[in-house]
């Protein structure tokens, strides 16, 4: 990895490379359903090259980085670490400290967990369908039972960590619910902990999907929920209210009533 002073540098190019993309890819991208199929802009670079890496070696660095510079670091930086050790630039150059200002749900203001957002980043930048990976990563990390990743290194042995289920990509509910499943404060170093086998858990899946679209063996388990697809009917595009977008549990933070939609 790079010294500060060679990755600011860089990340001058990268604005100014951003710049472009932005004006070029992003000005038709705001309108309806448009960013369900976006796809990288092949003529900016992407993606980048990629190859196969190991899940288990992902997820332990993962766990170990996230001690260093928090959850979207700690997803990002172990499979650029790896793909820059077997393949050298772009990744050897890459600015990964950038990515730790996702903490926290972007400097703890709670909103989408930085293991997700770590995950889509380095997917979009190495897959040529991104979109379907993303999905599959969010709705695994809102449905499944975390975190699922015992470190072969804990910082503390004698810490149990408990799993739960988050419902959300959100970073305030998955911690909250974490927090009310298992009786810690969400300033415990059992929380701390939590959050570092959770982007362990991600970063081993984030490489787990990608090898299998690599290999071509993915297969896309996600689908929008039922309930979810009910409230985008009225919501939605083309619905008779048409106020907002979502893929996201509805429920979860607002409160329907019995005859809603009656």
């Amino acid at each position: 990895m790079k010294t500060r002073r060679e990755m600011l540098a860089t990340m001058g190019g990268a604005a100014g490379a951003a710049g472009m993309i932005g004006a070029g890819f992003f000005s038709d991208m705001f309108v309806g359903d448009a960013f369900a199929s976006a796809k990288p802009n092949l003529k900016a670079g992407f993606p980048y090259e990629y190859i196969k890496l190991d899940p288990e070696e992902a997820a332990e660095r993962g766990y170990k980085a996230t001690y260093e510079g928090h959850c979207m670091y700690g997803v990002f930086t172990p499979i650029a670490e790896m793909l820059a050790e077997k393949i050298g630039d772009p990744w050897k150059s890459f600015p990964v400290d950038m990515f730790r200002y996702g903490a926290a749900g972007v400097m703890s203001w709670g909103t989408l967990c930085g293991a997700v957002n770590g995950a889509a980043a380095v997917i979009y930048l190495v897959s040529k369908d991104p979109v379907p990976l993303i999905d599959e990563v969010y709705n695994w990390y809102s449905q499944a039972s975390l975190p699922d990743y015992t470190p072969k290194n804990p910082k503390d042995p004698k810490m149990k960590i408990i799993q739960s289920v988050s419902g959300s990509p959100l970073c305030h509910v998955s911690a909250t619910k974490w927090c009310e499943a298992s009786g810690y404060k969400f300033f415990a170093p059992e929380r701390g902990d939590r959050c570092c086998r959770l982007v362990a858990s991600t970063a081993r899946k984030t490489v787990q999907l990608l090898n299998d679209q690599l290999d071509g063996k993915f297969k896309s388990q996600y689908a929008i929920p039922a309930a979810v697809q009910e409230c985008r009917s009225c919501h939605g595009k083309a619905g008779f209210i048409e106020n907002t977008n979502t893929k996201m549990d509805c429920t979860q933070c607002h409160d329907v009533d019995p005859d809603h939609g009656k």
